[in-house]
């Protein structure tokens, strides 16, 4: 791979964060609790009242992926719910590399009262899921095992979570959770972690944010790709999964 490649990913990738994190800026709401003041979320509706999926980012905030998610959902007759956690934190940069400074149950707090006020919106209707990639795997783990927030949740799915950022015991989770792993993944890898109670699935070929159709990169000195196969198997079996879990 030539210098002039590598650097023409890096700038391309910086340019689809940008834009994925100014399409969520543009129309992001708050809520008026103590509880959630590092929230802000934006919104996005179906067609008529539905089921809601919370979209968690990973450690640089949201980016492409939560978009490219937010459309797949609401394409499936699903609220999809956007949230940032990390700009009124003090992170305004994300934490990639260092994860632990806002852990999972901390952004779980936040998400807790979300679901109180998606719970009572005139477009929700039904249960609430979680979907997190990376940093926010580890918020859709943890939210299985949080007592604080699974006995609002369905279920939730966790892509390439960050397993080791998960405080407790996750080994049984109080809710369905679908996990989606890639074999070559260095930067969070989890496969010998014990998922016997998860629905589970292990890709071959992939890596780290193997779902988001970008160029190979470096990105905060790991090496990250696209694979098809993976990301056409997990799109598939999240669709089953929130059918199978959602009323």
């Amino acid at each position: 791979m030539s210098k002039n490649f590598t650097v023409q990913n890096i700038m391309n990738f910086k340019f689809y964060l940008i834009i994925g994190f100014a399409i969520f800026l543009s129309g992001c709401e708050t809520l008026d609790s103590k509880q959630a003041k590092h929230l802000t979320f934006t919104t996005h509706k179906a067609k008529s009242p539905s089921p809601t999926v919370i979209i968690a980012h990973g450690c640089d905030g949201p980016n492409v992926w939560g978009e490219d998610w937010r459309r797949r959902l609401v394409s499936w007759d699903y609220n999809a719910v956007i949230v940032e956690q990390f700009v009124k934190r003090g992170f305004p940069s994300g934490v990639c590399n260092r994860g632990a400074l806002i852990p999972p149950d901390e952004r779980n707090i936040d998400i807790s009262e979300l679901i109180d006020w998606i719970k009572i919106q005139k477009w929700h209707k039904g249960d609430v899921s979680l979907i997190g990639m990376s940093h926010g795997g580890a918020v859709a783990i943890d939210a299985a095992i949080n007592e604080n927030i699974y006995p609002k949740l369905k279920a939730s799915v966790a892509l390439y979570p960050g397993c080791m950022l998960v405080r407790y015991n996750y080994d049984k989770p109080k809710i369905p959770v679908q996990v989606h792993l890639g074999k070559q993944d260095n930067w969070t890898p989890c496969l010998s972690s014990n998922w016997s109670n998860y629905e589970s699935y292990v890709y071959e070929n992939a890596g780290h944010s193997f779902d988001m159709d970008l160029p190979k990169r470096q990105y905060a000195g790991h090496t990250i790709w696209f694979d098809k196969e993976a990301a056409t198997f997990s799109q598939s079996r999240i669709k089953d999964f929130l059918a199978k879990n959602l009323k």
